[in-house]
């Protein structure tokens, strides 16, 4: 009876625990029980001297201690304490293992009949404990002296039976003796164990392989931690992290391709004709065999050998049992020659299986399952010896022992190069850049070196024997990526996959996120590799799909080997493959780069709308010459145009990014040879591949990678084929695309481009007009843009010769909101009336662009004419908002939230907020100033709380009318004088000192200062500053004023470059621009503080962007001189190092011409 998924989920759940709850596993509780134990046993915490034990407690202790001593030896001394604990943990673990491992296999094989009375099965119940009670009961009495009552001693009994066969489970080991069991957790595990939900766990041949994995998993999970702080890891944590225990379809198909294809070889050459049960060979397929596979084949199923070299807990070995007998009594069938189940049991442990793993406790699991397998097939079968071994740190299986040497131990023995007609298995998965020491992979498998998978792959081809077979689950890029390239085509040259299941994302429950593939190859050149491609099913379909013929794509490894990089790209047709082999590709008719990062995006990255319509027209028709670039940074959902998304400060040149570059990275701007050049940017992270054209001159982001062609036309065009995808997702299917999957692209040019891209620019140009965050908006408008894009798709889609379809007229209409939106920013003066972002002169616009709002009084903002258009959009539209609370209602409460959302959370209404929105005043970024909050005091909070007070005054002195209304009418009030006036603290605190501590946990300001906003600061900054009074509506800027108060913005980052910053924390700011050049520069003050360094960026910077080039500062002119006067050595040795570095960059360039002329 096979693992049910419900047993196999409580299985789990019984060993690990759950993730809510790990410690109800009977892996924590038993470890935590012997530890318990332990210590009161030994009081090891503490001196022996002061522990309090009697003379045999304290001979115990010695013992104790010499062992900790043997075991923790090879720890530095710094580290002995702590490598005391350590060990004491280990051997606790390593016992609660055996001892979980010990009650599965003996629950396995009382339930295949192999051992009796039982004594797990029914636990203290059981009949072979009755028995032991009728024939001792002095010994099971309760209270006597062993607390188990007998069944410790019974189960003692039985594993040294046990031992016989099995010692490295079975037999007694210095750590048994020394941490005891206790009864109470003996019994936990005993009878958990026995729950009826689990019986069928106790048949399965893979039982004990996912009980060693569920035991493993708090472990993986603590290293998965490690990985995640960066932390390198050590040989010791591999076993635990890559062991994986393999789905049952997968070693079927891998078995029955690879040892199927061994057994029709060996029956050619003895001319035997036979064809396997495709019941119990579901997948195998018969291929051509060569002439040579036959003569080199075994004669007798008795010689095939397969090995695992990685075999964790056996579960290929296992079942390739199963398929071994299947092979023994076919041979007996055909040759004549019958074979007892013994024998052949026997044969198949002693001739056919072999295994290593660098795990000694998997590879003592893995000989126990064989065993069980050995004597449930043979009750009588007493193989003479296993071939499995544990193989040494650091490589493992990876080493290359001398095996020539006389009386090579099993290690050396089973490592012998050249002898395995099937290595088989899941080999580990981990890049070996977060070993802390990889040096002896890199220098045994220099071409593989990049994981231990490709390493292992290195491994097999050495150790199979001529036209013997690789079967292999591993991960999925290697056969793509650019550094395994030489290394991928010597596989397809000297040992091609002939048969192969593209499994994708999620075959393996534990590693949702890791893309897997399993293969078969033989040594030797293939013609043809049938690949299933499955990697669109859940992970329970996968395996259905195998059956699916109509997923199986036919290629060529031999013509993948000549392609440029190897890549493993079964799907392409001939004419692609010619294409890319024969034709230009995009990396040689266009440069392809990667571009730059700035090291700190908050403070370098503004979106268009933070800043003055101004600055956003000079960045865009004057490249280069302003304080602020155009910047594409990723596509974001963005196709085709790369419209102004985002500003990049670069005044002076990008001084500020280039010191604060140099000091984070030690590097330049990536790509700036290619900033302002018409451009095409694609996406680098994502799982789809899309291109734009950089509208307006750039510079680009590492996000932004761009390609840089004679003609854009032809390269968006060429980028955003569906083929083209589908080359770059082929030749690299993970998410991050590089910009060398992009330059091998086959470069076909299409003689329609241009007109698309001229349709394209047109529709692009009346959108632009329709959207308010862009600097080129009119008014809310229908748009043609997604209908010209879903067009531009087809066309580019269809074949090249094939004439382009008019555009479909149909536009899409502005949303409702849009509308609304529009009036309200024409009442604050941040659009015309007639449309268009507006200048300075806003005379429509209602005074301090402040839009007051009051649920105590209609005396409010929306009176005034400047909203009159606002109220009559709110007429028409109304129905697509109204709550019932009316246009002042929605403003209030509702309208914040979706302009928030529009803006991407950097909005340019801030709600200035009393604590239930009652008192609202939406205040225009751009116009804030420091006159804006006394204006909000002056103009609408005080005159709106003089209100209230005189109408609570005649409300409570009113002698006649409805008593009950007019007490309701004065509890109203006074809760909206109460939240007026609390509003008005907070709005006067912001005005005249600034913002509180948003918690406890942050610093307050160092200084009072008067509201006084820089909108360089961008919103994020400014709103922060603001927080106490944006908080009701907008809950962020309270977490962004903690960050900047505390110094600790998103991945190290921090604000001291703001004004904010140095507003309220002058103390500190001042502080970081003396000790640091890169905070120093934010604030203009680089020359005065740090001349040197001022001196030298401005030298690098004459010689490599402009003559005349100079850090605009105060004060610069003095500064200039006083250096230069002052440090003539210095300012030689500087000019000296300018010159050897210009003299180091011209080099490559001159041996370029050099070769250039030479060609």
């Amino acid at each position: 009876m096979a693992l049910t998924p419900e047993a196999k989920k409580l299985l789990a759940e019984a060993i690990r625990g759950t993730d809510q709850d790990p410690e109800r596993g009977i892996r924590a509780k038993l470890i935590g029980s012997i530890d318990a134990e332990a210590e009161r046993l030994y009081r090891w915490s503490v001196p022996l001297e002061n522990a309090g034990l009697d003379e045999t407690g304290k001979a115990r202790r010695r013992k104790l201690e010499a062992f900790l001593e043997e075991r923790a030896s090879t720890s530095t001394p710094p580290d002995r304490g702590d490598a005391r604990r350590r060990t004491i943990l280990a051997a606790e673990k390593e016992v609660a293992a055996t001892f979980v491992n010990r009650i599965v296999l003996l629950r396995q094989l009382e339930a295949m009949g192999l051992s009796k009375p039982h004594i797990v099965t029914g636990g203290w119940k059981s009949r072979g404990f009755a028995e032991l009670r009728a024939f001792a009961p002095e010994l099971c009495a309760h209270g006597s002296a062993d607390e188990t009552e007998g069944y410790g001693t019974l189960l003692g009994l039985l594993f040294d039976e046990l031992a016989v066969d099995l010692p490295g489970v079975f037999g007694d080991t210095e750590a048994d003796t020394l941490f005891p069991i206790p009864a109470s957790a003996m019994r936990d595990v005993v009878d958990r164990l026995d729950e009826p939900a689990l019986t069928s766990a106790w048949t399965d041949d893979t039982t004990l392989g996912w009980v060693y994995q569920y035991w493993n998993d708090p472990e993986r999970r603590s290293i998965d931690e490690l990985l995640d702080s960066q932390q390198k890891l050590s040989t010791d944590h591999i076993a635990a992290k890559t062991q994986l225990f393999t789905e049952r379809y997968m070693v079927d198909w891998l078995l029955h391709h690879s040892l199927g294809h061994v057994w029709a070889c060996l029956c050619r050459r003895n001319g035997w004709v036979d064809e396997l049960d495709s019941t119990r060979w579901t997948h195998f397929k018969a291929r051509t065999t060569a002439d040579e596979a036959s003569h080199s084949a075994p004669r007798r199923v008795e010689e095939i050998r397969l090995l695992d070299p990685a075999c964790g807990s056996g579960h290929f070995l296992v079942i390739a049992f199963d398929l071994f007998a299947d092979l023994y009594r076919r041979q007996a069938r055909l040759s004549g020659r019958p074979m007892s189940d013994q024998i052949i049991a026997e044969a198949i442990v002693e001739h056919n299986l072999h295994g290593l793993d660098i795990d000694p406790r998997a590879v003592q699991i893995a000989t126990c399952a064989i065993h069980v397998k050995a004597r449930a097939f043979a009750r009588t079968a007493r193989p003479k010896h296993f071939n499995l071994a544990a193989a040494p740190k650091p490589l493992g299986t990876l080493a290359r022992p001398d095996t020539s040497a006389a009386g090579a131990d099993l290690f050396r023995d089973l490592l012998r190069a050249g002898s395995y007609h099937v290595v088989a298995g899941n080999p580990p998965y981990f890049g070996t850049q977060s070993l802390e020491d990889a040096s002896h992979i890199d220098v045994a498998y220099p071409e593989a070196k990049e994981n231990l998978c490709t390493a292992f792959i290195a491994r097999a081809m050495e150790l199979a024997a001529d036209h013997g077979q690789i079967a292999f689950v591993t991960i999925r890029n290697w056969l793509y990526t650019s550094q395994l390239a030489s290394f991928r085509s010597r596989v397809f040259r000297d040992f091609a996959p002939v048969a192969a299941v593209d499994l994708g994302l999620g075959a393996f429950d534990s590693l949702p996120s890791v893309e897997t593939f399993m293969f078969v190859s033989e040594r030797g050149p293939a013609t043809q590799c049938l690949v299933h491609d499955v990697r669109d099913g859940a992970a329970h379909e996968k395996a259905t799909l195998l059956s699916d013929a109509t997923r199986i794509h036919r290629t060529s490894p031999t013509k993948l080997a000549t392609l440029r990089g190897s890549p493993f790209v079964y799907r392409w047709p001939e004419a692609l493959i010619a294409a890319f082999v024969e034709g230009p590709l995009l990396g040689d008719v266009a440069p392809v780069r990667v571009g730059m990062k700035t090291s700190d995006n908050l403070r370098f990255i503004r979106k268009p709308w933070e800043l003055p319509s101004r600055a956003v027209i000079d960045a865009a028709l004057r490249p280069g010459e302003s304080d602020w670039a155009p910047y594409v940074k990723g596509a974001a959902g963005k196709a085709w145009i790369e419209p102004l998304s985002d500003l990049v400060r670069f005044r002076d040149h990008g001084i500020e990014i280039r010191i604060a570059l140099e000091a984070a990275y030690g590097q330049a701007p990536q790509g700036e040879k290619h900033f302002f050049r018409p451009g095409v940017a694609f996406s680098t992270i994502g799982r789809s591949f899309v291109a734009r054209v950089h509208r307006y001159p750039s510079i680009f982001d590492v996000a932004g990678s761009s390609v840089f062609p004679p003609d854009v036309a032809q390269a968006v065009c060429l980028l955003n084929r569906r083929s083209s995808r589908e080359v770059v997702e082929d030749l690299n299917p993970t998410i991050n695309f590089q910009v060398g999957d992009v330059a091998r692209i086959p470069f076909l040019p299409d003689p329609r481009a241009s007109e698309i891209m001229r349709v394209l620019d047109e529709t692009f140009s009346e959108h632009e007009g329709t959207d308010e965050r862009s600097f080129r908006f009119v008014r809310p408008g229908p748009s043609r843009w997604q209908s010209a894009q879903r067009w531009a798709q087809a066309a580019v889609d269809t074949p090249r010769e094939t004439p382009l379809c008019p555009l479909d007229c149909n536009a899409e209409e502005p949303a409702d909101f849009a509308t609304l939106s529009f009036e309200v920013g024409v009442a604050l003066g941040r659009f015309n009336p007639e449309g268009g972002v507006a200048d300075d002169t806003v005379a429509w616009a209602l005074p301090s662009a402040l839009l007051y709002l009051s649920a105590a009084t209609s005396c409010d903002s929306l009176d005034q004419p400047a909203c009159d258009q606002l109220r009559q959009a709110w007429k028409t539209r109304s129905a697509a908002f109204d709550d019932g609370s009316g246009l002042r209602g929605y403003l209030r409460k509702t309208f914040f939230d979706a302009h928030r959302r529009m803006y991407e959370n950097r909005p340019i209404y801030f709600p200035v907020s009393s604590k239930n929105r009652s008192f609202v005043g939406l205040a225009l970024f751009h116009r804030l100033s420091r006159a804006t909050l006394s204006t909000l005091l002056a103009d609408w909070l005080y005159p709106d709380k003089r209100r209230l007070e005189g109408e609570l005054e005649d409300v409570s002195g009113a002698s006649s009318g409805d008593d009950a209304g007019r007490s309701k009418r004065r509890l109203e009030l006074r809760a909206l004088l109460s939240e007026l006036d609390d509003f008005i603290a907070n709005v006067t605190e912001i005005a005249e000192s600034g913002p509180r501590p948003s918690d406890s946990r942050t610093p307050p300001r160092e200084v009072d200062r008067r509201f006084d906003p820089s909108i360089d600061d961008g919103v994020l900054v400014t709103s922060a500053s603001m927080w106490p009074l944006l908080e009701p509506a907008w809950k962020d800027p309270k977490k962004w004023w903690a960050q900047i108060a505390s110094r600790s913005g998103p991945k190290g980052t921090h604000f001291e470059w703001s004004h904010v910053a140095a507003r309220y924390f002058p103390s500190r700011v001042n502080a970081a621009c003396e000790s640091d050049p890169v905070v120093a520069s934010a604030h203009r003050c680089l020359w005065r503080l740090h001349p040197r360094t001022a001196f030298e960026w401005e030298v690098r910077l004459r010689n490599d962007r402009d003559p005349k080039y100079r850090i605009d500062e105060p004060d610069r002119d003095r500064c200039f001189t006083r250096f230069v006067a002052g440090h003539p050595d210095t300012v030689r040795e500087i000019e000296a190092a300018e010159e050897r570095r210009r003299a180091r960059k011209a080099a490559p360039r001159s041996r370029q011409a050099k070769d250039d002329a030479n060609a």
